[in-house]
């Protein structure tokens, strides 16, 4: 006779009565629908049960063996969250005050086992947003995913860069899965069409200004162009901004000019984030930028020789991370682990090295003019610079090499 038996909690052998029947010696037998189990309501995908075979004779001898089942579940999730504005909106993918949207999340089944019904439930806590649709029902395979598209509306009165908490619940008995998504309402954006560089605190700067541009802007009317320069030189356009959330900083720019030699860069606090070169049409660029100070530059750069093309670049679209702008002694961002005294300074600021080797230094003034650069400076555990004929204001000082940086603010004051 044979006994199926199990310990494993995930299943329940249905027939516990034991199979009789008769082998002889040297014989082998098949046993259809010897046992059937039922698997419970809550195991986890991929799930493996150990069930035991034990067979008996007349004369009381026993042998087990052993079976390994592996069982299938669903696996739920919530993923990416996006904002499809194209409808009833401007079609920037941005939820505006006032404006009409569907909520989009990715739901996921990562597991081996279908369900034919899911149930997906949104919620929030804050009154800004008005949820016109909050729940859906639908099917999901195993390993597949769907994007649930959900209405919703922002109240007229939004402020601008508000955060806007959503949750997500999606779930069928046993199975679910919470997620918090958090956007933002509305983004600052300069897209040049007050036809000058006023919207913003813009510096220009370089062998030749920035201009604007009417000729095929990205959207509007207007973009903002290079400079017109020759070999060697190169034309900058600057702003200096406080960072309040980590968020992504994204552009349309377009470029025609010598390829390689020839370069439209982007820079943080020096740092080259960004770069094209050749011939390139319309297209989006967007890089993480943390919190705090930073000094953004937008730089079109042309080498010793040759000319091809228009020899520009152009940018339009620009969105910034929300950020307030640094324009008094009030606002100031103190990085934590300041290296550098006196603070407030008179006559001179004293900088503690910490063993970078050989650190470039650069300082900018609150306007983002950058005052002071040195570049070969040599090892020095103490480094001391005059600033005494220095105007009265908030400095930002970088210092970095190859390999950190490391940024602080500091006030002079006469």
């Amino acid at each position: 006779q044979i006994q199926v038996v199990t310990a494993d909690t995930g299943i329940v052998i249905q027939n516990l009565t034991p199979v009789v029947f008769n082998l002889n010696s040297g014989d082998s037998a098949i046993i259809n629908a010897a046992f059937q189990y039922i698997v419970s309501g809550s195991i986890k995908d991929q799930h493996d049960a150990l069930i035991n075979i034990i067979v008996t004779d007349t004369n009381g001898n026993h042998w087990t063996s052993e079976i390994i089942q592996t069982l299938n579940a669903p696996e739920l999730y919530s993923s990416v969250l996006s904002i499809d504005d194209t409808q009833s909106g401007n079609g920037d993918g941005i939820a505006d005050s006032g404006e009409s949207f569907q909520v989009k999340i990715r739901y996921i089944n990562s597991g081996h086992s279908n369900l034919d019904t899911v149930f997906a439930k949104i919620s929030t806590l804050n009154p800004d947003l008005i949820l016109l649709s909050d729940s859906s029902t639908f099917r999901l395979n195993s390993e597949s995913d769907t994007v649930i598209s959900f209405n919703a509306q922002l109240n007229p009165a939004t402020v601008l860069n508000s955060e806007i908490e959503l949750a997500s619940h999606i779930y069928n008995g046993f199975y679910q899965s919470d997620s918090i998504y958090v956007f933002v309402s509305g983004y600052d954006k300069e897209d040049f069409e007050t036809g000058d560089f006023t919207s913003f605190n813009w510096q220009l700067s370089g062998n030749a200004p920035w201009t604007i541009n009417n000729m095929l802007p990205y959207a509007g009317q207007f973009s903002a162009q290079s400079g017109d320069i020759d070999d060697n030189e190169e034309s900058i356009l600057r702003i200096l901004l406080h960072i309040t959330r980590r968020d992504s900083l994204s552009f349309k720019y377009k470029v025609n000019c010598e390829p390689v030699w020839d370069v439209f860069e982007v820079k943080t606090d020096s740092i080259s984030r960004f770069n094209a070169s050749g011939v390139v049409g319309w297209t989006s660029e967007a890089f993480l930028v943390d919190t705090g100070l930073h000094v953004i530059d937008f730089i079109y750069r042309k080498d010793n020789v040759f000319t091809s093309g228009l020899d520009a670049a152009w940018l339009d679209e620009i969105r910034f991370p929300p950020f307030t702008s640094v324009v008094s002694v009030n606002e100031i961002y103190k990085e934590k682990g300041s290296f550098i005294y006196p603070n407030p300074a008179y006559d001179h600021i004293t900088i503690e090295n910490r063993g970078k080797n050989k650190p470039e230094i650069y300082i900018y003034d609150v306007s983002g003019h950058c005052v002071y650069e040195d570049v070969n400076r040599k090892s020095e555990d103490i480094i001391t610079i005059p600033v005494a004929g220095w105007k009265d204001g908030i400095y930002m000082l970088i210092m970095r090499n190859d390999k950190t940086l490391e940024k602080a603010i500091f006030i002079i004051r006469h």
